[in-house]
């Protein structure tokens, strides 16, 4: 299937914490990007199986202590969009998941808590091509 381009500053957010999921989404629209969000896996999944997004910024775990969902997710949008910059976000990082998360494709590996601005400079950077 050949890639469509998608909106050059369209961004899909997951993470299941309601509070940072509207924080990141205001922040971003208020400078001016196309934001969805998505809580759970398979949201995100939808999302991506049915819109064009230039970046998707993930939290690893969704669902409790073990969770890794957003390998999951990463691992999805690489698959499907070769192309889309990929960052994923966790509290709860070690060498080894840095490790998978570049093996499945992420862009960009950060640890929380992360400031908005650090974040959007990570994220301008990488549709910039600068990353």
């Amino acid at each position: 299937m050949k890639e469509k381009a998608p909106s050059p500053r369209r961004v899909l957010i997951v993470d299941d914490k309601e509070p940072i999921l509207k924080a990141m989404a205001k922040y971003f629209r208020a400078h001016d990007y196309i934001v969805d969000s998505a809580r759970e896996q398979e949201e995100a999944e939808a999302m991506l199986t049915h819109s064009d997004y230039s970046i998707v910024i993930a939290d690893l775990r969704l669902t409790g202590i073990n969770g890794t969902e957003g390998l999951n997710i990463v691992r999805f949008a690489r698959q499907r969009w070769p192309n889309m910059r990929l960052i994923l976000l966790t509290a709860y990082g070690s060498p080894e998941i840095e490790q998978e998360a570049r093996c499945c494709g992420v862009d960009v590996f950060l640890h929380k808590p992360i400031p908005m601005g650090e974040l959007a400079q990570v994220v301008s950077e990488l549709l910039e091509g600068k990353r």
